[in-house]
């Protein structure tokens, strides 16, 4: 998402509101990934018949204007210039003349993105604990950085979280939220489902475990809004979702401990929460793992 601001900006929700697809995402995502397969389909076969670079190419902008166009149909098209007008708490009136979003975002976004850092959440399986990774291929934006996580343990990354919360800044984590929920209930607990008393079996794994068989990996990303504490340790996290009012408690879920230590992988927090140790370890080389992994497949 940094790549995409920094390099195209920011318009105004009211200028380009969410459309359905938008909102609703699985249906695109399977259709789109039928088209991309089937695109990979056509440029290996170009490969394997020794076609020219020249060829490849070609064939390629064909697609890609094929899918631009795909998305476009359902998620709009960003306007290349606007005017946005509106009026300040003390109803005062404001026109921003006229912008491109890259202008847009450069004069009115109070952020600076370089500011802030992602961290993610993997005991075991051969990744270690206070050293950034990275994943290799996985800048899709020309010009773009690279992504780069910080593995910390989950009480270092709750303690950052907590601390964003307190400054009164919401939290964007990357979860695999389909894993025992309640979506009506808006609940994200390990005690949704009783798979013992219902069958008599258990389901538990730890979590490397399940990203290395690819049981759970990142598929969903939300907000973590607030925080339970009780005696200074958290309980449980105001969760907002992105997929309407209706899921839980008007958009908003309940997600208790024991079900972010399981199923949340990667936060993005303020540099100034990390420790000196920390933000030490981040500054040094990252570690490429392979683009498949399915660690950082959000």
């Amino acid at each position: 998402m940094t790549n995409l601001i920094e390099k195209y900006g920011l318009v105004p929700n009211e200028l380009m509101p969410e459309t359905k697809p938008a909102w609703n995402t699985t249906e695109i995502n399977r259709m789109y990934n039928r088209k991309l397969d089937k695109d990979a389909m056509k440029l290996r076969d170009l490969v394997n018949s020794n076609a020219s670079d020249t060829k490849i190419k070609s064939v390629i902008r064909q697609l890609n204007q094929e899918n631009y166009r795909v998305l476009s149909i359902c998620f709009g098209t960003p306007p290349e210039k606007f005017t946005y007008e509106y009026r300040d708490k003390n109803k005062k009136y404001h026109t921003t003349g006229e912008v491109t979003p890259l202008e847009f975002y450069k004069k009115f976004a109070d952020i600076n993105l370089d500011d802030y850092v992602e961290l993610m959440n993997l005991p075991g399986g051969g990744y270690k604990y206070n050293q950034t990774y990275g994943i290799e291929l996985c800048n899709n934006v020309v010009g773009g950085r690279n992504i780069r996580y910080l593995n910390v343990p989950m009480h270092d990354m709750r303690r950052m979280v907590i601390d964003q919360l307190k400054d009164d800044e919401p939290v964007w984590f990357a979860c695999d939220v389909l894993q025992e929920w309640n979506n009506p209930a808006g609940l994200l607990s390990l005690k949704v489902y009783d798979w013992k008393r219902s069958f008599g079996i258990s389901l538990g794994k730890d979590k490397a475990t399940r990203v290395q068989y690819r049981e759970s990996m990142p598929t969903h990303a939300m907000l973590i809004r607030g925080v339970d504490l009780h005696d200074n340790e958290p309980t449980k996290w105001k969760v907002q979702n992105s997929w309407g009012d209706k899921p839980g408690h008007k958009g908003y879920f309940i997600m208790d401990n024991p079900w972010m230590d399981q199923y949340t992988y990667n936060t993005v927090v303020n540099k100034k929460y990390l420790t000196d140790t920390e933000r030490a370890a981040y500054e040094k080389a990252e570690i490429n793992l392979p683009y498949w992994t399915a660690m950082l497949s959000d």
